[in-house]
């Protein structure tokens, strides 16, 4: 009798063991227990100075709204309705982390993303996709996504910087180190800062002079552009955020922050962009997404003190677009009639 019990007592050990290593393996493999949360903050190091996060939380409620009342019935199998899965599924956050790396003649990227479950998929997903290698102005890494523990998928890269960028930062800023570091306070839907105090902004444009085989001196040589310089190397911060306030309706905040001394000619750049530019980036968002942007309360940004110049946005038009493509994706995905 007690060498049946044995028996039966090493079988039961056995089979809990066995499911246990099963259960791990499907882990593994397909990450569906659920992460824990881990912030983009664990990714920034001490030269990253732009950062831009979407914290996709405060977005859940808006996505959970634009479900369609007539979304399909879920099958029995699956464990919750649309809104819990959203819950599940959705990553908490996603965020660009950027720095001069001037060693390298690059700007340092890195994507970042807090999953909740089923990272090792998402991450294939993203892979076969083909996500970033649409880029090409950056030179990413052989893997692209990777998994690096569970909850964090990132993606690193290399974006080209002209070969006078460095010459240009030390010229303008003296390359200050020891500054605090700008960051972004959590509290908004989408968050961009860019600290320069160091040059950082300038390297940016510098970056985007390369994508067009140009370099910053003969950029800044345009009579066009050259009035640009002053304001270019003495943003000490740049930093705009942006949040749903209406059904169609984001409001937008704009904060420039110019280091201390900067001359006064430094505002006319400003200016001719809020004159001559906006009025075209209005004109093409209607044009060719039907969305309109304009000053909030019709009060253009304006310098609100000796150095720094703000304003606020109001962006329309997107739910009936989000709306549409919805119905899109619903309509290529339902079974074919019989």
């Amino acid at each position: 009798m007690r060498t049946c019990l044995a028996i039966v007592g090493a079988l039961v050990l056995i089979v809990v063991a066995g499911a246990g290593f099963a259960a791990w393996r499907f882990n593994q493999q397909f990450g569906y227990t659920m992460a824990e949360p881990v912030s983009f903050e664990t990714r920034i190091d001490e030269g990253t100075r732009t950062q831009v996060v979407l914290n996709v939380d405060t977005l859940r409620d808006y996505a959970v709204d634009l479900v369609p009342a007539e979304l399909p019935q879920m099958p029995a199998w699956v464990p919750g309705d649309v809104h819990s899965l959203m819950e599940d599924f959705l990553p908490r956050e996603l965020a660009l982390l950027a720095g001069a790396n001037y060693r390298e003649g690059a700007i340092d990227l890195t994507v970042f993303a807090n999953e909740r479950r089923i990272g090792p998929v998402i991450v294939e997903q993203l892979k076969s996709a083909g996500v970033l290698s649409r880029i090409t102005q950056v030179e990413w890494e052989p893997e692209l996504f990777q998994l690096e523990e569970r909850g964090v998928i990132t993606a690193r890269g290399k974006m080209a910087i002209t070969p006078d960028a460095e010459g240009w930062v030390l010229n303008s800023t003296g390359g200050k180190e020891g500054a605090t570091i700008a960051k972004v306070s959590g509290n908004n839907l989408l968050e961009i800062v860019v600290d320069g105090h160091d040059g950082d902004f300038v390297a940016l444009v510098s970056a985007m002079m390369q994508a067009q085989g140009a370099t910053l001196e003969e950029a800044f040589a345009d009579p066009m552009v050259k009035p640009m310089i002053p304001f270019v190397t003495n943003v000490k911060e740049f930093y705009a955020d942006a949040n749903i306030t209406g059904p169609d309706e984001i409001t937008i905040n704009l904060r420039i922050t110019m280091a201390e001394g900067t001359p006064r000619e430094a505002r006319s750049p400003i200016a001719m962009a809020m004159m001559i530019g906006f009025p075209e980036i209005q004109k093409r968002l209607k044009a060719n997404y039907q969305l309109t942007l304009e000053a909030k309360d019709g009060q253009n940004p304006e310098w609100v003190e000796e150095q720094v110049f703000a304003g606020a946005f109001l962006l329309t038009g997107f739910r009936p677009i989000i709306e549409q493509q919805i119905q899109t994706a619903l309509q290529s995905s339902a079974p074919p009639a019989s």
